[in-house]
C-alpha cells in the first residue's frame, strides 16, 4: 500500500515537472520566436501590398509602406516577414536615399533568409541605379549569381537565362566599384552564354535574338563609358546593321564615332555611307531568301463571324501575319503591318492577321478586338487554328508569308527583325509586279 502510494506520488511529481516545462517554453524565447500565420495576416498583408501595387504618386506610396509597416508591428512573428521586407526595400529606395538605411533594410531581410533568389537581384539593381556602396553592391552581385547558378544546375533553360542576367549586373557592379576589366569579363561571359544558350530556352527565335542584343548594347554603353573607342565604334557600325533592338543605337553610335574620330565632322558622310551599305546588304539578302510553293488553302472565320479563305482572294496579293497575345514580338509588328497597309492598300493587297491564341471563343474576340484597336485597326482578323498552323508548317511565331496572286508563297519570314517593315515593302512591290 504505502508503496503504491509512494508511486502515485513519484508520478504525479514527474507530471507536474512536464507540466511546468510545458509552460516555461510556452513563455520562453523560443516559443515566441515561432513563426505564424493566419488568414487574417494574409488578408492585411496581401491590403497593404496592393496598396503598394496602386500607388502612382509619392504619398500613396508612403501611405503602402505606412500599411506595411503597420502590418510588420503587429505581426512581429509573422512567416511573412522576408516578404514584408523585401517589399519594404524595393518601395522605400523608390522614396529614399540613404545607403546606410537602405543596407541595413536589405542585411536584415538576407539574415532571415540567406539564399533567397530575388532578394540579392533587387538589392544589386537598387544599389546600381543609385551608384551607392560599390564594395557592398559587388558582394551582393556575386552572391546573387552563385544563387543563380546553384539553381541553374538542375533548372533548366529559364534560369540560364537568369544566370546571363546576373553576370550584366555583376558587370555593371564592377564597373560601379571601379574594375573596369573585371566589368568586360563578366559582361563578355555573359554574351558568349547568351549567344550558344539554344532557343529552346527561350518563347521563340526573335525573344533569343532581342536578349543577345540586349546583352550587346550593354557592352557598348561599357566600352564607351570606359572610353574603348575603337571596339565600341566597331561594335556600334554592327548593331546598326543587325540588331533587332534600335532604341539608343544611333545616339549610341555618334557617341563612339565622335569619341573615336575626336569630333563629330564627317558624321553625316559616315552615315551615310552605313546606311548605304546596310541597305544594299538588305536587298541582296532580300532577293535570296524569296521562294515559290503553293499556299494551303484555308477557310476561316473573322472576328465578325464571316468567312475568308485563300480561294476568295484569287487575283490579289495577300500577306498572312500569324500571331499570338502573349507573343511580344508579334505585337510590335501589328503597328508595322497597320504603316505597310496604309501604304499598299490601294494596290490589291489584302492583309490578314490570323489569331492563334487558345481561350474560348469569348474572350479570344475581345482580346482580338482589343488588339486591334490598340495595334492596327485596318487589319483583317482571323480565327486561327492548329490545322493552318500545321498546314503551313508554323513552328515559331511571329511568322508572315506574301502570297501572289497565282496562290504560291513567295517570301517568308519567322520572327522580329530590325528591317522587318522595309523588308516587307520590297517584297510586296516585287510581288505586285510580277503579274503587272
Amino acid at each position: 500500500m504505502l508503496k503504491s502510494m509512494v508511486e502515485m506520488k513519484y508520478r504525479y511529481s514527474r507530471f507536474m515537472d512536464i507540466v511546468i516545462l510545458i509552460v516555461i517554453f510556452l513563455n520562453s524565447d523560443v516559443y515566441a520566436g515561432a513563426p505564424t500565420y493566419s488568414a487574417e495576416e494574409h488578408r492585411r498583408f496581401s491590403q497593404a501590398t496592393m496598396k503598394l501595387a496602386l500607388a502612382k504618386e509619392s504619398k500613396e506610396l508612403w501611405d503602402g509602406i505606412l500599411a506595411l509597416e503597420g502590418f510588420r508591428t503587429e505581426y512581429p512573428k509573422t512567416n511573412l516577414k522576408v516578404d514584408v521586407l523585401e517589399r519594404l526595400f524595393i518601395h522605400y529606395s523608390i522614396l529614399v536615399d540613404d545607403p546606410g538605411f537602405l543596407v541595413r533594410l536589405a542585411e536584415e531581410a538576407i539574415a532571415l533568409q540567406p539564399n533567397r533568389n530575388g532578394l540579392y537581384k533587387q538589392i544589386v539593381m537598387t544599389f546600381i541605379g543609385k551608384e551607392i556602396l560599390p564594395s557592398r553592391t559587388l558582394t551582393f552581385a556575386h552572391k546573387s549569381l552563385e544563387i543563380a547558378e546553384n539553381i541553374q544546375a538542375t533548372g533548366g533553360g529559364y534560369y540560364q537565362r537568369e544566370v546571363i542576367k546576373r553576370l550584366g549586373l555583376l558587370s555593371q557592379a564592377y564597373q560601379l566599384a571601379n574594375q573596369p576589366e573585371e566589368a568586360l569579363k563578366a559582361i563578355r561571359r555573359s554574351l558568349q552564354q547568351a549567344e550558344t544558350l539554344s532557343v529552346t530556352a527561350f518563347p521563340d527565335q526573335a525573344t533569343r535574338q532581342k536578349s543577345v542584343d540586349g546583352i550587346r548594347l550593354d557592352l557598348l554603353r561599357l566600352y564607351i563609358e570606359q572610353e574603348r573607342w575603337d571596339p565600341s565604334y566597331e561594335l556600334a557600325c554592327q548593331l546598326l546593321k543587325d540588331s533587332v533592338i534600335r532604341t539608343d543605337v544611333y545616339e549610341l553610335w555618334s557617341r563612339a564615332y565622335v569619341g573615336k574620330f575626336g569630333s563629330a565632322e564627317g558624321i553625316i558622310y559616315a552615315y551615310a555611307e552605313l546606311k548605304a551599305e546596310i541597305e544594299e546588304s538588305r536587298k541582296t539578302r532580300v532577293i535570296e531568301e524569296r521562294v515559290k510553293r503553293p499556299a494551303p488553302a484555308f477557310v476561316l472565320d473573322t472576328i465578325k463571324d464571316e468567312r475568308s479563305s485563300l480561294d476568295g482572294l484569287k487575283g490579289k496579293v495577300v500577306l498572312l501575319n500569324f500571331w499570338a497575345s502573349w507573343c511580344g514580338p508579334c505585337l510590335e509588328e501589328l503597328p508595322q503591318l497597320e504603316t505597310l497597309k496604309r501604304t499598299f492598300g490601294q494596290e490589291s493587297v489584302a492583309f490578314l492577321a490570323v489569331n492563334l491564341d487558345t481561350q474560348d471563343e469569348g474572350k479570344r474576340k475581345d482580346l482580338i478586338s482589343d488588339t486591334k484597336a490598340r495595334l492596327a485597326p485596318s487589319l483583317t482578323y482571323l480565327m486561327g487554328n492548329e490545322e493552318i498552323q500545321r498546314e503551313f508548317g508554323i513552328d515559331k511565331i511571329p511568322y508572315t508569308c506574301i502570297v501572289d496572286r497565282e496562290g504560291y508563297i513567295r517570301y517568308e519570314k519567322t520572327g522580329l527583325s530590325s528591317d522587318f517593315k522595309a523588308t516587307m515593302a520590297d517584297q510586296l512591290t516585287w510581288v505586285i509586279g510580277l503579274s503587272e
